[in-house]
């Protein structure tokens, strides 16, 4: 063993060594699929040697408690990488014809992936099928080899599709958090029918000249942006646009990204007030270029300006009045609880039916479920 770990380490530091400057095209591309496919065949060596691992467990000695969290500390792999790893390993000890394939490099570990996962769902089935199944793997992509798999597990047990379908849009969700600077962080996710949609929209909004690009990098001297910063401006794009659509109703009014900001800051001068409803505070410059493109509704705090007191006439609070209250209360004025005005509504302090008036000392911001009369 000694001897092939060597002989291994030898070949390697003989590729390290190539200069790759003296190799042309179609040797370049021989290379990769060679080593590639090098690399599979060694990374079923890999799991059958972590499978021994697991059966042996002499990492229990060491005060370590699973395979996963020794092959992660011993191999410094992420803890989810190693559960991967023993997981897969564990399932090709009774998946003969697939750990062959893998062995032989006539199958790679991201098409075993596939394979294991369709085991592991069927195992009598996959059992009895495996060499059919091993097979499609044979030219396919992963894609395409994850779609045929999907029509068989379907085939086998329609119901269970539809119920492991249903399991997976409950795991559905979306975390959105501000972030020191100014970031909003978003991570999450979809379910099938959901996540379409969404690709759907983020394909339909960027350009073909920005999808064509091939990342990150300058093109004739300017910034071309990756894949990962044109999907974040095809969001930002979708909801600016159902934002300008106007079809919802938050208080009285069309959804919007509110921005409150002072007159100094307009004027570049140094103001006190200059943050938007949902992320906070932001830089003058950022300010002014909001305004720019947008419409701007005055609310002066001394002096005449659009009417605030509107008396006895009627209990619903008008836009005018609901901008000037979500400048003064910023968020639900109810203890301890800071959600953004757009989850509030204007409440009477001194109930309407009550004779109280609907003006802008008579009202407070309140979330719904704090709200009492």
């Amino acid at each position: 063993m000694v001897c092939v770990m060597s002989a291994l380490r030898s070949v390697i530091d003989e590729l390290c060594g190539e200069d790759l400057a003296g190799v042309d095209d179609r040797q370049l591309e021989g290379d990769i699929i060679e080593i590639r496919r090098a690399l599979d065949v060694l990374e079923a060596q890999f799991l059958r040697r972590v499978a021994d691992v697991d059966r042996r467990r002499f990492f229990l000695t060491s005060g370590l408690l699973s395979t996963a969290s020794w092959l992660a500390n011993t191999c410094r792999m992420a803890s989810s990488t190693a559960a991967e790893k023993v997981k897969v390993a564990a399932a090709l000890e009774v998946m003969p014809l697939t750990a062959e394939a893998l062995n032989s490099g006539d199958l790679s570990y991201s098409q075993a992936r596939v394979l294991v996962t369709a085991s592991q769902a069927h195992p009598d089935q996959y059992t009895e099928q495996e060499s059919t199944l091993v097979g499609l793997a044979d030219g396919r992509t992963v894609a395409d080899l994850r779609t045929n798999v999907d029509y068989w597990r379907q085939s086998l047990d329609w119901q269970a599709a539809v119920e492991d379908a249903e399991a997976a849009r409950k795991l559905r969700r979306l975390h959105v958090s501000r972030m020191i600077g100014g970031m909003v962080r978003i991570e999450g996710r979809l379910d099938q029918e959901s996540g379409e949609v969404v690709l759907t929209a983020l394909e339909a909004v960027t350009t073909p000249s920005a999808r064509s690009a091939g990342g990150a990098g300058k093109e004739d001297g300017e910034e071309v942006p990756s894949a990962d910063q044109r999907r974040a401006d095809g969001l930002t794009e979708i909801c600016r646009q159902w934002l300008d659509r106007g079809q919802a109703d938050v208080g009285g009014e069309r959804p919007h990204v509110s921005l409150v900001v002072d007159l100094d800051t307009l004027e570049r001068r140094v103001g006190k007030v200059c943050e938007l409803d949902q992320s906070g505070t932001v830089n003058s410059e950022l300010a002014r270029r909001f305004v720019c493109d947008a419409g701007i509704a005055r609310v002066v705090v001394d002096g005449p300006s659009e009417p605030l007191d509107v008396g006895r006439r009627t209990r619903t609070i008008s836009p005018a009045i609901r901008r000037a209250l979500i400048v003064r209360d910023r968020h639900c004025q109810f203890p301890a609880c800071d959600r953004p005005a757009s989850w509030c509504d204007g409440h009477h302090l001194r109930h309407w039916i009550d004779g109280g008036e609907t003006k802008l000392s008579n009202l407070i911001l309140l979330r719904l479920s704090h709200e009492s009369g």
